[in-house]
């Protein structure tokens, strides 16, 4: 019997994408996916993101568990003085999409799936920057009713162009995050792409 869903991701994952469809459409079968196989928690950052395409609000299924694990690094950080709140690895992964690629390479390679748009730098940042013009109007809000939460309660993305030259482009990340006592940060990825 053949899988429709593994059929269909195998088309769109095997070239790189040209459209927010494309990218829209790739998440949406993901997320299938890992539902119907049970895989959601083996994959936090993945479901996180495909769960975003999707939702402006996030109160469910592993996106909690992802959101968990940003409000457990907050604390350890200087919020103080939230123009330089220092450096954390886990916040890094997530700000610089380095864990979204990570889970999606892995997904692929588990699903038996093409992995060309995380093993081929143009697919992967043709991703990641049509993923960023899809979430750049729909800012994240959390639903706080019966949650455990303590710090989230907005993530805003958007993406641009720095550069584009012979070399490569670069694509930098602006992360805004409102915290539950109206504070806001922000935080900068620029990521260069060959």
């Amino acid at each position: 019997m053949k899988d429709a869903i593994k059929e269909k991701l195998a088309v769109s994952l095997g070239s790189a994408p040209g459209t927010e469809a494309e990218v829209v459409y790739a998440f949406v079968e993901i997320r299938k996916l890992l539902e119907r196989e049970r895989r959601k928690k083996d994959f936090k950052a993945l479901t996180f993101f495909c769960d975003w395409v999707v939702h402006v609000q996030l109160n469910r299924g592993s996106t909690p568990d992802m959101l968990s694990v940003l409000d457990e690094r907050l604390p350890k950080l200087n919020l103080s003085s939230l123009d330089d709140i220092g450096y954390d690895e886990d916040l890094h992964r997530f700000t610089s999409l380095s864990g979204l690629k990570d889970e999606l390479e892995r997904f692929c390679q588990e699903m038996e799936l093409p992995a060309n748009w995380t093993t081929n730098f143009t697919s992967w940042y043709e991703c990641v920057r049509l993923y960023g013009e899809v979430v750049r109007d729909c800012a994240l809000t959390v639903n706080r009713s019966g949650c455990a939460y303590l710090y989230i309660q907005r993530i805003v993305l958007t993406t641009t162009e720095v550069e584009r030259d012979a070399h490569g482009v670069r694509l930098k990340f602006d992360w805004q995050f409102t915290l539950s006592d109206g504070r806001s940060f922000q935080l900068a990825q620029i990521a260069k792409y060959l």
